[in-house]
């Protein structure tokens, strides 16, 4: 009894130890190749537990040496490694497995046929899955027992990262898992849909197939060896089209790991130190859209987004689906928006709805912040966004300074008095990261009107104002970046009245715009009668439109020589003139050339003034 319960034991080990080392969950492989990088040279390492060698024979000779190649001469396919397998007249590359007859056997593997010796199938990387059927052979001496399988496959050159042998034919099932887990980890779009090593769908090629382009993903699987939880390239564009549809997904050599390539639109992935855990997946696709933001939104931030949109399939918990990263490459769309906006004006814009209408932006749109640029490479760092299944985003730019105010109650002291426990929370949902804020008092028991309580500066997209007591407050947020050789002057100012609520005095939370029907805030609707979108909050300067198209009137209420100056988002000056002699109500009427967003400026002897301008 003693001795069936120790082998029960060690058998549950096994099939623990073999659940937990097989691909997409599919055990028994007898041969599992993937490419690792070992003292300086790239290399087939075995993870079936046989510790099986690929093995190379030169011509003439009798010696079986390691095949390995100089890591230098390494290529990445969605941050893994791959093998190269060049042409070799007269060599032999093989692997030699005992104990294994291989006569019904099924061989799977990634390939990816080197740019200068294309294929039927292109230069993309594609799975292939291979069954070989054969008749046993025996005799008074047994069964054979030793298989040799030569590499590459006949007619085949260039990488294979990963190349798996099963001595049994896979059923279908198996083998959509397997191709699965191929797929996602080296960033292959399959024509079919995705399965876990458990047989659940986690892409689906019928629900998605308005996104079924360039299909990549991050999982983790604590029951196989399909776990690539950090960084993940999709949409790779490249010139020319594979022969065969279903392989959107080309390859960019030379990608070294974990750093993005100029060919890489984008990259998705989540941080080592929030990895994914238990049985968790986050899968993307894209619809083929053009890669220019070409259209704008009808609300009155007037972003700008790309016909590119990419669709989440997903399984995290809440915890884990606002750990992601992205790194986009605005440099790759060629849209003149995305290159010569500030990069604090661009972001990642997300729909929940899940339906990929971006022409009506509102509350429900979630936004993710800049973190880092890198104008070198021309690409933008996004961290910890949240993304759920069903989820569809893309990028955009817009000129507008966008935020949020939030507002939280003080709590009561007694009956009539406050205690100095309330804040307003600012959320910069568009605007570069340098910011300069005033907080006015307007109606606030015990405090005198119209005292400036706070000023200061801030350079995240989150701030909080804390030790307020419950009452109205004017709160200004100024964007601060040099523009036409004035540095550190507020461009687009934002100002809203915000009242911070207390349940004793009968004060109820609230932010009321200073100037309505001027659109400066996400998601806020107007009649589209009004052409200006920055708020004018206590400035000297105001425009108003004519009744001429793309003509305004400037009003200058500042004494001393004034000049008015109007130019591009650039900078670039399209014209100037003087305002009349006086000391208020001075007139300017000016043009610009054509719809658009334009700069504003008003310079005195002693200061200068600012606005943006829509025109529409």
């Amino acid at each position: 009894m003693k001795r069936n319960i120790i082998v029960l034991l060690f058998l549950s080990i096994c099939q623990a130890l073999t659940a937990q080392t097989s691909p997409g969950g599919v055990r028994g492989a007898e041969l599992w190749f993937h490419t690792e990088l070992q003292d300086g040279y790239q290399v087939w390492v075995d993870q079936s537990g046989d510790a099986t060698q690929l093995k190379i024979r030169l011509p003439g000779s009798t010696a079986e040496n390691l095949y390995k190649l100089p890591a230098s001469m390494v290529f990445y396919f969605n941050f893994h490694p791959a093998l190269d397998f060049p042409h070799l007249t007269g060599s032999h590359i093989y692997a030699s497995l005992q104990h294994t007859a291989l006569h019904q056997s099924t061989h799977m593997g990634v390939f990816a046929p080197t740019p200068l010796r294309q294929s039927l199938l292109g230069n993309a990387p594609f799975t292939l899955t291979r069954f070989s059927s054969a008749m046993p052979s025996h005799s008074v001496w047994g069964e054979e027992t030793v298989s040799s399988v030569a590499f590459p496959p006949a007619g085949f050159q260039g990488y294979i990262p990963e190349y798996i042998v099963w001595q049994r034919i896979l059923n279908p099932l198996e083998r959509l898992q397997a191709e699965s887990y191929l797929a996602l980890k080296y960033g292959i779009t399959l024509n079919s849909s995705y399965y876990d090593a458990h047989g659940n769908i986690i892409w689906d090629r019928d629900e998605n197939s308005a996104y079924y382009y360039r299909v990549t993903g991050l999982t983790h699987e604590s029951s196989a060896q399909s776990q690539f939880p950090y960084l993940s390239t999709t949409s790779y564009e490249y010139a020319g089209t594979p022969a065969i549809p279903q392989y959107k997904q080309a390859f960019a050599a030379n990608a070294a790991p974990l750093q993005p390539s100029s060919d890489h639109l984008l990259i998705m992935g989540r941080l080592p130190s929030h990895p994914m855990s238990g049985e968790e997946h986050l899968v993307w696709g894209d619809n083929q859209g053009g890669l220019a933001a070409q259209n704008i939104s009808a609300d009155t931030c007037h972003w700008h987004y790309m016909n590119r949109r990419w669709k989440v399939s997903a399984n995290t918990t809440d915890s884990v689906a606002k750990c992601n990263t992205a790194i986009f490459n605005y440099k790759k769309t060629n849209d003149p928006g995305f290159i010569s906006h500030p990069y604090g004006h661009i972001a990642m814009i997300i729909d929940p709805s899940g339906s990929g209408d971006f022409s009506e932006i509102d509350d429900s749109f979630r936004f993710a912040h800049y973190e880092s640029h890198d104008s070198i490479r021309g690409v933008i760092t996004f961290h910890g966004f949240e993304l759920n299944n069903g989820d569809v985003f893309t990028f955009g730019w817009t000129d507008q300074f966008i935020a949020e105010f939030t507002p939280h109650e003080a709590t009561c002291l007694n009956s009539s008095t406050s205690s100095s426990d309330g804040c307003i929370d600012v959320d910069i949902i568009s605007g570069v990261p340098r910011f300069d804020y005033q907080l006015k008092v307007l109606d606030v028991p015990g405090d005198s009107p119209n005292h400036i309580l706070r000023t200061g500066s801030f350079t995240s997209y989150n701030m909080s104002i804390t030790g307020l007591k419950s009452g109205t407050y004017e709160l200004i947020i100024g964007e601060v970046a040099d523009m036409g050789g004035s540095p550190n002057i507020p461009i687009r100012l934002l100002s809203r009245h915000v009242t911070v609520g207390s349940e004793c005095l009968g004060i109820e939370n609230g932010v009321q715009s200073v100037n309505p029907g001027l659109s400066d805030m996400a998601r806020r609707r107007t009649d589209g009668s009004s052409d200006l979108s920055s708020v004018q909050a206590d400035s000297p300067l105001t425009l108003s439109p004519s009744e001429s198209p793309l003509t305004f009137t400037a009003r200058l209420d500042a004494p001393g020589q004034a000049m008015l100056l109007v130019c591009t988002t650039g900078g670039i000056l399209l014209s100037q003139q003087h305002f009349p002699a006086g000391l208020r109500g001075r007139e300017c009427t000016f043009t610009v050339p054509r719809p658009g967003v334009y700069i504003i400026k008003a310079v005195t002897d002693t200061d200068e003034y600012g606005h943006k301008l829509i025109a529409k």
